[in-house]
């Protein structure tokens, strides 16, 4: 349920952004509520956080900041008249953030390549000591979610088929660095073709760039959940403009297409409800066209 206005107006008691005046839902994720929020003073993105925990929105905090230096567009965290960037409230811990206007892109070869351009230059950045960070869904951290996971054997078994799959390829060593780690197009803002904003980094760690590159093609490269393998080779010519893969990240590209969607399906079976089990099976889809498509090889 979104909070109320009542709600609202007393976390904006804690900051110095204005009085409330309107509030309109915005994009919904499995993460947490979004709202548009107008104030005497302004717009703001109003976020209720359903998962997160307060060490890993400090984290995400510490991170935008550190892409914002960069130049990587995002939208910052706004502070209390404290100095803190984090309410508690009934409906969950709030961060307000910086409006930027904008909208999910249209799926074509230009925001392909504006995602992948970005993308690079975020996964070559140095990554300050304070900035380490483990991936969450690591491939052990997937095979124990499919374990405890309440899902019928059948699937259960599907999933840890495919898991065992790409359990020598992803065990390689790749280079590294800071990842998002759900480059979804509705995770980015768009300004007609061009890239405004990438938020929602809950999920962002310092992980092989290749998991970034796999999941960030399925997110972008699959309108209508048809793979699309134009902007496939759109997506890893913009990205090498930047960031040139090794021959062994070439080699295994396969691998982490695949994965990109896999990963997905495991986040999804963590806590399985109607409405994700619905996503398991879109992304089963797009799974068997990226082995069509993109096979793995005998050295993969």
């Amino acid at each position: 349920m979104d909070p109320s206005s009542e709600e609202i107006s007393a976390t904006l008691a804690h900051y110095d952004l204005g009085d409330l005046v309107s509030e309109h839902k915005g994009h919904q994720g499995f993460a947490n509520l979004n709202l548009r929020i107008e104030t005497t003073r302004g717009c703001f993105l109003y976020r209720v956080n359903l998962q997160q925990c307060q060490e890993s929105m400090e984290y995400e905090h510490q991170l935008l900041h550190y892409l914002d230096e960069q130049e990587i567009p995002v939208a910052l965290p706004l502070p209390r008249t404290d100095g803190a960037n984090i309410t508690p409230s009934p409906s969950g811990p709030v961060v307000i953030y910086s409006f930027i206007e904008g909208h999910m892109p249209d799926i074509n070869e230009t925001t392909v390549r504006e995602i992948a351009r970005v993308a690079a230059r975020m996964n070559t950045l140095p990554v300050p000591d304070h900035l380490q960070r483990d991936n969450p869904l690591t491939f052990a951290a997937t095979e124990e979610i499919i374990r405890v996971s309440p899902i019928d054997d059948a699937l259960r078994e599907r999933v840890q088929q495919e898991l065992n799959r790409l359990r020598d390829p992803l065990s390689i060593p790749l280079p590294r660095g800071i990842i998002h780690g759900d480059l979804f197009h509705d995770n980015t803002l768009y300004r007609g073709n061009q890239l405004a904003a990438v938020i929602d980094f809950e999920d962002a760690s310092t992980e092989h760039r290749m998991v970034e590159i796999g999941v960030t093609i399925n997110g972008f490269c699959a309108p209508d959940n048809i793979l699309k393998p134009d902007l496939v080779n759109a997506f890893l010519e913009s990205y090498e403009s930047i960031a040139s893969l090794n021959e062994e990240e070439q080699r295994l590209l396969p691998a982490y297409i695949h994965w990109g969607t896999l990963v997905m399906i495991c986040w999804h079976l963590k806590d399985p409800t109607p409405h994700k089990l619905e996503r398991v099976a879109w992304h089963f889809e797009r799974l068997e066209q990226a082995k069509r498509l993109y096979p793995l090889t005998s050295n993969s």
